[in-house]
């Protein structure tokens, strides 16, 4: 939708994102939306969750490699 593209846009201002090749940011966009999709799904279906979900600068990224680099991150800080 019009409302994606231009979120898509906004994140990458807000995050100063920049990427090395037009095919890596498709992918990164793709990987934006589904993301965003997920977060407007849980918004919808848990309207009145304890905490909150948005957008942030690891939103161009899958949930593994987000949570292999907390692993690496904790690890290397012990």
């Amino acid at each position: 939708s019009g409302s994606s593209s231009g979120d898509w846009e906004k994140f990458k201002r807000d995050f100063n994102k920049q990427y090395a090749s037009i095919e890596d940011e498709s992918m990164r966009k793709q990987i934006f939306l589904e993301n965003v999709e997920k977060l407007r799904v849980h918004q919808q279906n848990h309207p009145n969750a304890t905490f909150s979900m948005g957008i942030n600068a690891v939103a161009d990224r899958r949930i593994e490699v987000r949570c292999n680099f907390t692993e690496r991150f904790d690890s290397a800080s012990v």
